[in-house]
């Protein structure tokens, strides 16, 4: 595979920068690929099978032009409630193309988070996939008599009702072909949209408070695809040679700029992940060269790895656990004797090379964003020749603000600032950005845009941070989240939650303690602890039942005690309480991009919490630590 030249780099930048709106782009790619493979996903025999360009683009038109004779107008926006597949990506180019605005939401919604979406941001059509998705938002607009149009991808098998006017994608594309025969044109007026328009409205996941839905315009987006290129040429991608593999929801800021745009400007292919329990399978078929995830996904492949080689014998085991010594040795700067550059040789031939092939065996890089990546993560990955990226952003910004660069790697921090995006630090430490890639503003809501942007530009991150010798940003908290103990002493819960998740023991963590005299928190155990724990005291591996064992209470604070010995005294958690079941969108102690929501979590244990202090409240499974 060849790498970009610093030309074509320069040539990209001009594309980007100089189109009217993201759908133009679209267009200029399509008619360069025609019938070269686009949309891959997989079909009812278990086969990725793909949509060329050309196609795409004949079905974006037909449905921007179809959805126009519907009734939608130039700003009007349109809810995209969806699973990542082809159709999202018709379905969001097809909104730009008609010059309205795309509404991304998660699958993971309750109607009642689509009531908020639809009425905050008065949006009367909607496209969305499956039957139960269908429900969820037609009961969203019966209950808030909200009259909608929705196109309902799969066969629309839903009764009428008055507030609701269901059609089908079909019949919204075959009206776009008549439309299309009608006005003597394949082209759906893709220059509808300027790039001072809204092209996106993307709703915050809300860690506190109700989402509020980010603004994004043409101008936004496409800068901040300009805002990757070095990135990406670092990391040896070239023009129409990629193939991305969309994981994380389309719906997240992250998965939308990169999984989508930045590869529809690359001429890159793009396949869908059929179902997460099915992504390694997956990637061997469709065999991708980038993928961006959140850190939990990496975590989690990284523990089935461990847990796979333990059961592949002896020396498979040291040779992988080799392959990983050496690897994070050479990540860190070490040097290698002769014998260990041999063994490197040696591994990188044999073990490494399966494990990628378990991956497609293609893999350029990982990209990772929307929460922060644990240092060992980085490194276990790096050291099997799959970096992981870590960036960082906001969908405020586009969402890229700054990454790692493949050549210059280092996961403790979150890289550079990207080609035309400033920063700089407030007194307190604050992250402050100032780009073109920077909202327009909050819809309906310019109290909290004011708030969040100021009058010179700058966007207020609500993230701590510095930058190191090197010029990369180093996050060392979010301001909000600071902990200010009784005696003053400001403590990041962050730092101290990603050190006690480092324990293989420890799922989850919250910590709590603002004016209080010591830490304590809620403590989740992980899947395997519970279960090796239950197998060897002959009990049920039930969460619910086990917070309230001692000894099984007892036995996760040795744990405790052992991440303890990493941290200052006032960083110490002293004691803890063990919820009866994991933080998760589905209890919405977790937005949908996987943040904790602290405030929530709070409302539901604060009394508990509280009790630990012994405070007024109730609580289960908490007992002092010895004091250090």
């Amino acid at each position: 595979m060849s790498r970009m030249s610093l030309k074509t780099l320069q040539k990209l930048r001009k594309d980007f920068l100089n189109q009217p709106n993201c759908s133009a782009l679209f267009f200029l790619r399509a008619a360069k690929l025609g019938s070269r493979p686009f949309l891959w996903a997989k079909n009812e025999k278990g086969k990725f099978k793909p949509v060329t360009w050309k196609q795409a683009a004949t079905k974006v038109s037909h449905l921007a032009l179809g959805l126009k004779k519907m009734g939608l107008k130039k700003g009007d926006r349109v809810v995209i409630l969806s699973e990542n597949r082809p159709e999202w990506f018709i379905a969001d180019m097809a909104v730009m193309t008609a010059g309205g605005i795309s509404v991304p939401v998660y699958t993971t919604n309750t109607s009642a988070n689509h009531q908020h979406v639809i009425k905050d941001c008065d949006a009367h059509f909607a496209i969305v996939s499956t039957i139960p998705l269908a429900e969820k938002m037609m009961k969203a607009a019966i209950d808030s008599f909200w009259k909608m149009k929705m196109i309902c991808i799969e066969k629309p098998d839903i009764q009428q009702t008055g507030v609701v006017e269901i059609d089908s994608w079909e019949e919204v594309l075959r009206l776009g072909k008549k439309e299309e025969a009608r006005i003597h044109g394949s082209k759906a007026v893709n220059d509808a949209a300027t790039q001072d328009d809204i092209a996106c409205l993307i709703y915050t996941s809300g860690t506190g408070g109700a989402p509020k839905g980010v603004m994004l315009t043409h101008k936004n987006l496409l800068s901040n695809m300009s805002a990757a290129l070095e990135l990406v040429r670092d990391a040896g991608f070239d023009i129409y040679q990629e193939r991305f593999f969309s994981v994380l929801p389309l719906s997240h800021a992250y998965e939308h700029t990169i999984g989508e745009l930045l590869a529809v400007g690359l001429g890159a292919e793009i396949s869908y992940l059929s179902a997460m329990d099915k992504l390694l399978p997956d990637m061997q078929q469709v065999k991708p060269t980038v993928m961006v995830a959140v850190p939990r996904l990496f975590e989690v492949v990284k523990m089935r790895m461990n847990q796979t080689m333990k059961h592949k014998g002896k020396l498979v085991n040291r040779l992988y656990n080799l392959s990983i010594e050496l690897g994070e040795k050479q990540a860190k700067g070490g040097k290698f004797t002769l014998k260990e550059a041999l063994q490197n040789w040696f591994v990188n031939r044999t073990i490494r090379h399966k494990i990628r092939e378990v991956f497609g065996d293609r893999i350029r890089a990982f990209v990772a964003g929307g929460a922060p990546l644990g240092e060992d993560i980085g490194l276990f990955f790096t050291s099997l020749r799959m970096p992981i990226l870590q960036g960082y952003g906001q969908t405020e910004c586009s969402p890229i603000i700054s990454c790692n660069m493949a050549s210059n790697n280092d996961t403790s921090t979150v890289g550079y600032p990207g080609y035309g995006v400033e920063v700089k630090f407030a007194l307190d430490g604050e992250i402050l950005v100032k780009s073109d890639s920077v909202m327009k503003g909050y819809w309906n809501n310019p109290k909290a845009t004011e708030a969040t942007v100021d009058a010179s530009g700058w966007l207020h991150t609500g993230d701590i941070g510095v930058l190191d010798e090197q010029g990369r940003i180093r996050i060392t908290d979010r301001k909000k989240d600071i902990i200010v103990n009784s005696g003053g002493d400001n403590i990041s819960p962050l730092r101290v939650e990603s050190i006690m998740t480092l324990c293989p023991e420890i799922s989850q963590c919250m910590v709590y303690g603002d004016k209080q005299p010591h830490l304590v928190a809620l403590v989740v155990p992980s899947a395997d602890f519970i279960a090796s724990w239950a197998k060897e005291n002959h009990v049920a591996p039930d969460l619910a039942v086990l917070k309230d064992n001692a000894q099984f209470v007892a036995d996760l604070y040795k744990v405790v005690e052992k991440a303890n010995e990493h941290l200052s005294v006032i960083e110490k958690v002293r004691k803890i309480i063990v919820p009866a079941e994991p933080f998760s969108v589905e209890n919405e102690m977790m937005t949908p991009t996987l943040k904790v929501r602290r405030n929530q979590i709070k409302t539901v244990y604060g009394e508990k919490l509280l009790a630990l202090y012994g405070k007024k409240g109730g609580a289960t499974g908490g007992a002092a630590l010895p004091k250090k």
